[in-house]
């Protein structure tokens, strides 16, 4: 268990199983009225908060031993541009389930107050559990491509950039899309000459 990339792989899911099953008695102490109920879910969720720094920091080791490490050989192209959007996600998941995480602290100080208090609180949390779970999700879906090619669009392996036109970074064609680009503004503007 020394080995970082191996860690990554063994509790990359914790956070988002912790989160789910946080649900259940979540909704059945708001339902049901029980303090402790509600208590447990909220401590999953923080456990889950907990778990997502773990996974964080074996992610940015695991990282660094594709980049220049032992495991550099073993990372395609297309699964190292995969690996850079599945880190600028997990930076942005991590912030969510953190705030959840935190806001699930907020709902245990306070589970001591009325039952309409709590209520509204674990509803609350639900809401910030399942943004969380989605967020992990999302941030999963780029994570398991940088290794297994078979779950990458056959057409285009790359990650999509935010505009589809632009040439992706490490894409074996980009140069080619720059030059097409380059050319078609020369041809446009050669027919706009008189």
């Amino acid at each position: 268990m020394s080995d970082p990339a191996y860690l990554h792989v063994v509790l990359n899911h914790a956070p988002v199983f912790l989160l789910l099953a946080a649900l259940v008695p979540i909704l059945i102490g708001v339902i049901t009225r029980s303090r402790a109920s509600l208590n447990a879910g909220l401590l999953l969720v923080v456990i889950a908060a907990g778990t997502t720094g773990v996974v964080m920091w074996s992610g940015e080791e695991a990282e660094e031993l594709v980049e220049h490490g032992d495991l550099a050989e073993f990372v395609d192209s297309p699964g190292e541009a995969w690996m850079h959007t599945h880190g600028d996600r997990a930076d942005l998941t991590a912030k969510v389930v953190y705030v959840t995480g935190g806001f699930a602290v907020l709902c245990l100080l306070l589970s001591f107050g009325s039952d309409k208090v709590r209520a509204v609180f674990g509803l609350l949390c639900v809401l910030g559990v399942l943004t969380s779970a989605w967020f992990l999700g999302w941030t999963a879906q780029a994570g398991g491509q940088v290794m297994h090619a078979e779950f990458r669009d056959a057409e285009r392996p790359y990650p999509k950039p935010w505009n589809d036109d632009a040439p992706q970074e490490g894409e074996p064609d980009a140069e080619l899309k720059l030059e097409s680009s380059d050319s078609e503004t020369d041809d446009a503007n050669a027919r706009s000459e008189p």
